[in-house]
Parts: structure tokens; C-alpha cells; sequence
């Protein structure tokens, strides 16, 4: 799974180890941003357990990572390096999508 923020150009990318078919549906233990005009990883954090993503895209941009074992969501700064500046226990059940408006 993946979200990308327009103006800087960032892609967010869920990543595990042990891939194999079906295993994109693992939760992950990273999350890595890429910048798409150089294709090369410019950030990385701590997964979350994320099963779903999704980034805002205002000058401030937050990474939204849902937790598919805790039930929670984990909001990260993403305006340079990752860095998570909160959790929110208890969201819900495992919702496979995620959008912001």
C-alpha cells in the first residue's frame, strides 16, 4: 500500500520482510518515503503495523497509518523526515481504505 503527497512529490510506501504472493496484506513494519523525480528513499520510520495509509496534502503533511493489530491509527509528521507526533487507540476495526479531505 502506498499514499503520495503532490506537491513534494513523496510516495509512502507500507514495507515487510518475507515477501511472497499474498503478502501484501502483512502488516508493516516500515514505512519508507521515496521522492519520485530522484527514485531514491529519502526517509523511513517504524511501520506501525500499518494495512492502510494515507497522507493529507496541505504545506504540513501527515502520514495516517492504520494499525491492523492494535486497531489503532498513528499520525506522523511528514513534512521532512517521518517522525510520529501521535497515536489514537481504539479507531476501529480493520478498515482496508483510508482517505482525507
Amino acid at each position: 500500500m502506498l499514499a503520495q503527497h503532490n506537491a513534494s512529490g513523496r510516495v509512502f510506501v507500507a514495507m515487510h520482510d518475507g515477501a511472497k504472493d499474498g503478502s501484501h496484506k502483512f502488516p508493516a513494519k516500515e514505512i519508507w518515503g521515496f521522492d519520485l523525480k530522484t527514485q531514491k528513499r529519502v526517509t523511513r520510520a517504524p511501520g506501525s503495523n500499518a494495512i492502510a495509509l494515507a497522507v493529507s496534502q496541505g504545506d504540513k503533511p501527515r502520514l495516517f497509518a492504520y494499525d491492523g493489530i492494535k486497531g489503532g491509527i498513528a499520525a506522523y509528521d511528514a513534512s521532512a523526515a517521518l517522525k510520529l507526533v501521535r497515536r489514537m487507540e481504539g479507531v476501529g476495526e480493520t478498515p482496508s481504505l483510508m482517505e482525507l479531505h
